[in-house]
């Protein structure tokens, strides 16, 4: 049933579940903003959980990359884990973040203690939830959340968390470009140098 409203007639009021959507469509929007504002790589992955945890509370996060030489995965950024000094490294064919990768699609296992696939990278966690970083339909890498009660993440969660991973997987790719394009400029300007400084000795005597 439609309705046609004119300046005389207001439309109908919200409710508080409308209202709650729409400050979450408004947060999620401006967050993606912001994420896909910052070019430089190492300050792309330390504003990644800071924005993410304004819409859902986790105990450790990890920002993991698949690394197409190696071909596996590769923590380029942690929140929560031990520090070994090393990154995680994870087939794809292990563990939850493994799984989510392959499947390209997000999970959400909020007791890893029942789930065969779980792989302890940080002691006492007790749910998970990985969200695929996805570019042009192809998996670049996962973030993955972990809590250390059962059952704290929702479905809404996932909804969240897959919202704001298409905005990661963008913002990622352009900071790649962003950063090969520097390093393509500065061995340029050094091949410069380099000729010039050839150029300068080729005088015979």
């Amino acid at each position: 049933m439609s309705h046609r409203y004119t300046p005389e007639t207001p439309p109908p009021a919200l409710n508080g579940s409308d209202i709650q959507q729409h400050e979450l469509l408004a947060t999620l929007f401006d967050l993606g903003r912001q994420v896909t504002a910052v070019l430089d790589f190492d300050e792309l992955l330390r504003q990644i959980p800071r924005l993410l945890g304004r819409l859902m509370s986790f105990d450790a996060f990890a920002v993991y990359l698949f690394d197409e030489r190696r071909k596996e995965l590769r923590s380029a950024y942690t929140i929560g884990y031990p520090d070994s000094g090393e990154p995680v490294r994870l087939k794809p064919n292990v563990s939850l973040v493994g799984a989510a990768v392959l499947s390209e699609q997000p999970l959400l296992v909020n007791d890893v203690n029942a789930d065969a696939r779980y792989l302890e990278t940080v002691p006492g966690m007790q749910s998970e939830l990985v969200v695929p970083l996805l570019h042009k339909s192809k998996p670049i890498g996962a973030l993955n959340l972990l809590g250390r009660n059962r059952d704290q993440f929702t479905i809404r969660d996932v909804g969240i968390a897959t919202q704001f991973a298409a905005h990661v997987a963008v913002a990622l790719v352009n900071a790649r470009l962003y950063e090969q394009s520097r390093l393509d400029a500065d061995a340029f300007e050094t091949l410069a140098e380099i000729g010039r400084d050839v150029a300068a000795v080729l005088d015979v005597d």
